[in-house]
């Protein structure tokens, strides 16, 4: 299967690296195999191999933000119905379309607020502890694109969101809370982080930031969260491939459980009514899904935009993870999911042939 991936990754001349893992059952225990392609650099000969980190971008969605919130909600901390006015005083002055916004609409991409905004040109004029105050401010301030529930759009504002009500009702960053709740949990603390954490010195490249100059390895590639040092609910996650592995195989393994941990995971990996976003997770979104075409009802996966993405077939417990820096190269999003379901393809019906 090496030579198969290696031809796609030169074909499509999408990143200057690839880390790509797979994680299958073999009678009780899970087999795993690992392939690593390019540089993390495209002005360095060094190769891509286990230590090497990636910017996992939106990743940080379902393995921050969503996990985050599924302990909450297990420790009864808080529910999907909740109001964003329940947690957020300053809620209490923002448009009630805003106001009445649910948890899980915005874990499900259906709060009806916009997809992206450039907060950062204004943040970076302002001193680094007034930004978190200004950033909720200019959300909750944003009117709705349509009412809360009604349609799905795609919304990183969504999340930032969510960040701040997991720091409000911990009374902790949010990096801090998840690492200390979720990472440490998984045992990914070494291999999944943010910036100010890492202990390895190899990063996947993504490009260079237009209003500093610096050349983005280790620095996390969306302008919003670098505004803010680096976290948020959002994006801001660094890792390697057996971090993101980890992460697959205790979801595989807690979706195949007991209790209340279980049934809540299986609760947010069920797709909302006429959309493919469950709760925190997306699912195959039929023909043109970059999931490609093989993995079955229910899977869970996401979509990072430096070219990072994860794809779990519950059922089979088989799981997918290709790591690449494509925005070092390529910002066309057509072309990297056409990449992608290549890539999935190529490994997913290996399992179809037996």
């Amino acid at each position: 299967m090496k030579e198969e991936i290696a031809a796609i990754f030169a074909r499509a001349k999408i990143s200057s690296a690839l880390a790509l893992g797979m994680s299958w059952p073999d009678g009780e225990r899970q087999r795993t195999a690992r392939i690593f392609l390019g540089a993390p650099s495209a002005f360095s000969d060094e190769k891509v191999n286990t230590a090497t980190v990636f910017d996992l971008a939106s990743v940080t969605k379902p393995l921050v933000t969503t996990l985050c919130l599924h302990d909450l909600v297990c420790r009864g901390k808080i529910s999907f119905s909740d109001s964003l006015a329940n947690i957020l005083p300053e809620a209490s002055a923002a448009d009630a379309a805003v106001r009445q916004i649910s948890i899980g609409q915005l874990l499900s991409h259906s709060s009806g607020l916009r997809a992206h905004r450039p907060y950062y040109s204004h943040l970076v004029a302002l001193p680094r502890t007034a930004r978190k105050d200004a950033l909720l401010a200019m959300i909750l301030s944003e009117k709705p694109l349509y009412a809360a529930g009604r349609e799905h759009i795609y919304s990183d504002l969504g999340f930032m969101l969510l960040g701040f009500v997991i720091e409000r009702l911990t009374g902790e960053s949010l990096d801090a809370y998840w690492r200390r709740t979720v990472a440490e949990k998984i045992g990914v603390e070494n291999d999944l982080f943010f910036p100010g954490q890492d202990k390895r010195p190899v990063f996947a490249e993504t490009g260079v930031c237009p209003w500093s100059n610096q050349i983005l390895a280790g620095i996390v590639h969306d302008d919003n969260c670098r505004s803010l040092g680096g976290v948020a609910g959002h994006a801001g996650l660094f890792g390697a491939l057996g971090g993101v592995m980890a992460a697959c195989n205790w979801l595989l393994a807690r979706w195949h459980g007991t209790g209340r941990e279980t049934a809540l995971l299986r609760q947010m990996a069920t797709p909302t009514p006429d959309s493919s976003w469950c709760l925190g997770f997306d699912s195959p979104s039929g023909p043109d899904s970059a999931s490609g075409k093989y993995f079955r009802v229910p899977s869970i996966g996401h979509l990072g935009f430096t070219g990072t993405s994860f794809w779990i077939d519950l059922r089979r417990r088989i799981s997918v993870v290709l790591l690449t820096n494509r925005t070092i190269f390529s910002w066309d999003r057509a072309e990297m999911n056409r990449f992608r379901r290549e890539i999935y393809d190529c490994v997913m019906k290996r399992f179809e042939d037996g």
